[in-house]
């Protein structure tokens, strides 16, 4: 997932902590994303390393005022119209299993917008390239 979100152009990446987590950061080699990071920008020709963030919920993502978009079957197509431009828009995607009740519920009442992006349940690493891709196309 983050060779791929580097070659497309993802500015950043954090670990989200989620009720149904897997695996936790504690697990996350940063030295080894780092060298995948470094490597895909050199394999695409990006001129600038994606940013590897520190791990954060929900809620400290939705008090930073920029858009937060949830990628979830229950959400509509995300309008890209209203995203602007110059606006950083943090991309959730959710753990195996997907969101609780209680995470989406407080995502929209945190202003969280939830958005589909596609007809069928995809992995994690999937999921986050192809809604990444479908955010980051020219309007």
């Amino acid at each position: 997932m983050i060779d791929a979100l580097t070659q497309a152009g993802a500015a950043s990446w954090c670990p989200l902590l989620t009720a149904r987590l897997v695996s936790g950061p504690h697990d996350i080699k940063h030295g080894r994303l780092q060298r995948i990071v470094i490597e895909a920008c050199k394999q695409s020709g990006r001129p600038w390393l994606m940013d590897l963030g520190p791990a954060r919920t929900i809620p400290q993502i939705t008090k930073t005022g920029a858009t937060a978009i949830i990628a979830d079957a229950s959400g509509t197509r995300p309008d890209l119209r209203a995203q602007a431009s110059d606006m950083p828009i943090y991309l959730l995607i959710g753990p195996e299993g997907g969101w609780t009740h209680d995470e989406l519920h407080a995502a929209r009442a945190a202003g969280a917008v939830v958005a589909c992006f596609g007809p069928h349940v995809m992995r994690i690493e999937t999921a986050a390239v192809v809604a990444a891709a479908i955010l980051m196309a020219p309007r």
